[in-house]
């Protein structure tokens, strides 16, 4: 099923947008490509102009990307822009199309002929090359009218694995062809990721790949996926074969942050919905999602962020002021910059408005601070001498339980160091991740990373976010 009638290849009134022939989009790379070449092949793409009758020298600017990608300029970016783009000369593709007269052909060639880039710049900033796409791949990207998927370069940003892009535009092409439960063979989904030597046993590939690429989608796109493990019949060993996905639309976190419930519904309404299953909406029903529409301030905007249900809310609002329920998220919003939060956001908010918390101090009381709890253990032994049995090891137990959770944190905070010191791209990844996000203000353009880090508020939501995205470093 073709996913569009005759219409221009070119879409959409941005810069941001190009096309690619699903066959493109499905074909097989013998290796994968980085982030960088991923990001620095759909700039070029989107700089094909639709008067075009073949390729031409695509000029692409780091500045450009920098800007586009919310990228920090630290670590080796500058080089990692320029080394990518060089690799992009040794990059092949294997694509399997039909011909005119219906015969399946395979085309193999390297995506990219040549690149041309300054020998020198005084300004890192000012680094530009020029690629050329080699002209075997002018029928998958010039010309388009039919089985086609158009794709937008600033998702990239929002993703932040090449892996993860792929399978986002995988999936599209999939969608749009009318299949929101593609089945697709292992094997073949490897070698469209360019993994084919890598993962060989099926674990690792579906904890740092499948489950990686779910949480990513899931965080920043308008299409997300669950899916099932296919396994071979007729086998003792129920070896996973294929895999089927079942796709749906996904209201992503960064439009969640940025804008109210019923705007960022009307921008997943740029997707096909009615071809796609509903998303798992967590027992809440249309009904009670329609509750807050209408509603599209900016407290509900971030009380739904907290992850406070639409019937919740609506009750809510029902019983507290404007003013205290802006007076409980703001308080929320402190408790998690400051890395205090023990419980969910929501769960949080709820508390903070039915309770009261007037002030900082009194969440502080709330959350049971850990050194608190130490110190009034300390005075209570060294005070109260004539503890009764059972008082003394309540007390013991009050003291060992402080004690755990800061060396609990302290241990953490090792982890945390290290990877900053270590993981450049984890580092720019939770940096990006934080200045999307309701406290993105703390970080200063034309700062250092520990110059930044000198905010309490900026270093809580950056190591908070680093914990996040390596949890299972921290089980």
């Amino acid at each position: 099923m073709e996913n569009n009638p005759v219409v221009p290849t070119f879409l959409g009134d941005t810069e941001h947008v190009f096309v690619q022939a699903n066959h493109f989009i499905q074909a097989r790379y013998k290796e994968p490509l980085s982030y960088w070449e991923t990001v620095i092949f759909g700039k070029m793409c989107t700089l094909i102009n639709s008067e075009d009758t073949d390729f031409q020298d695509y000029r692409v600017h780091i500045k450009d990307l920098i800007t586009m990608l919310e990228v920090t300029k630290t670590g080796r970016v500058y080089e990692d822009f320029v080394e990518a783009a060089n690799r992009l000369r040794t990059r092949e593709i294997v694509i399997k199309f039909p011909d005119e007269w219906g015969k399946e052909m395979t085309l193999t060639t390297a995506l990219v002929t040549g690149v041309a880039q300054l020998t020198r710049t005084r300004k890192p900033e000012d680094m530009f090359v020029d690629l050329n796409i080699h002209p075997k791949l002018i029928p998958f990207l010039l010309e388009l009218r039919k089985d086609f998927t158009q794709l937008d370069l600033r998702d990239y940003k929002h993703l932040h694995s090449a892996t993860s892009i792929r399978i986002y535009h995988i999936l599209k092409s999939y969608m749009g062809r009318g299949n929101a439960r593609p089945e697709i063979e292992l094997e073949k989904l490897k070698g469209m990721l360019g993994l084919t030597q890598k993962y060989p046993h099926y674990a690792n590939f579906k904890a740092r790949v499948l489950e990686d690429a779910q949480r990513r989608l899931s965080d920043g796109a308008y299409l997300a996926f669950n899916y099932e493990e296919i396994k071979e019949a007729g086998r003792g060993s129920g070896r996973v074969v294929a895999i089927r996905f079942n796709l749906f639309s996904n209201t992503p976190k960064h439009a969640m942050a940025q804008m109210s419930l019923q705007s960022a519904q009307q921008q997943v309404l740029l997707l096909p919905v009615s071809r796609l299953q509903p998303p798992d909406t967590e027992g809440v029903s249309e009904k009670e999602e329609n509750m807050v529409k209408g509603e599209t301030n900016d407290l509900t905007a971030k009380i739904l962020y907290f992850g406070v249900k639409p019937k919740q809310l609506k009750q809510l609002k029902e019983t507290y002021s404007e003013v205290e329920m802006r007076q409980a998220a703001q308080i929320t919003e402190g408790v998690i910059a400051n890395g205090k939060l023990k419980t969910s956001a929501a769960g949080f908010f709820v508390s903070a408005l039915k309770d009261h918390y007037e002030s900082a101090k009194t969440v502080k009381v709330a959350q049971n601070d850990a050194s608190k709890i130490v110190k009034k253990a300390k005075n209570e032994a060294a005070n109260v001498p004539q503890l009764t049995p059972e008082e003394q090891l309540k007390a013991d137990k009050s003291a060992a339980r402080a004690n755990a959770i800061r060396l609990k944190f302290e241990r953490e905070q090792v982890i945390i160091e290290q990877l900053i010191e270590d993981d450049l791209e984890l580092v720019s990844e939770a940096i990006a991740e934080v200045r999307r996000g309701m406290f993105g203000s703390a970080y200063e353009d034309g700062k250092t990373l520990a110059e930044n880090r000198t905010s309490k508020v900026f270093d809580a939501a950056l190591c908070n976010t680093i914990k996040k995205m390596r949890g299972n470093l921290f089980k």
